[in-house]
């Protein structure tokens, strides 16, 4: 195995000194026991909030640090330092996956309400989109779908997994849903 020569900016090796340490002192010394257990401790979220690697990629006035698309690449690889799977996927989840359509399609009601807590730590966020008989975890054959009845949205069918929604700390549920039947699905 050959080391790839990539060449980081300086925020970006701040974020992988940063991460590596983190991983290497903070996590892997407990990976067996929150294995085990099967969850890892609320306060670790906040840990990393506080180091502000869950808002690395998110602009700085919704609470992120203003990093490229590297930043989060190299905090994911350096997480393997921590040999603890369910946090790398735990994070990934929270930030890769339940964050970014709030940022992306939110209102600035909802960006400024949700945004800063899941960045900071102080909550979680959850992803909903595999669906039992249809499609899996693809998107662009999703069955559940979602209707605007006056103000409300009103949510029609089933999902077979919601990825982080065991977590007590879950506040923000993500759920992929198609909410024109008519508009043409893209790849």
């Amino acid at each position: 195995w050959r080391e790839c020569s990539v060449v980081l900016n300086d925020t970006q090796k701040m974020v992988r000194d940063t991460a590596r340490a983190f991983a290497r002192e903070q996590v892997l010394p407990f990976t067996r026991e929150w294995e085990r257990a099967g969850a890892f401790p609320p306060a670790m979220l906040a840990a990393m909030g506080e180091l502000g690697f869950l808002g690395l990629t998110y602009p700085e006035e919704y609470g992120g640090q203003g990093g490229d698309y590297y930043c989060a690449l190299v905090l994911a690889e350096e997480m393997t330092h921590a040999n603890c799977g369910g946090l790398g996927m735990g994070i990934a989840v929270h930030t890769d996956m339940a964050t970014p359509p709030i940022h992306l399609f939110g209102t600035e009601e909802q960006k400024a309400r949700y945004l800063k807590p899941l960045m900071d730590g102080e909550i979680v966020s959850c992803f909903s989109m595999t669906e039992p008989a249809t499609s899996g975890s693809d998107p662009r054959n999703l069955a559940a779908s979602a209707e605007l009845d006056g103000d409300e949205w009103v949510l029609n069918g089933e999902k077979w997994w919601s990825s982080g929604i065991g977590d007590p700390r879950c506040k923000v549920l993500i759920v992929m849903c198609v909410t024109e039947p008519d508009a043409a699905r893209h790849s």
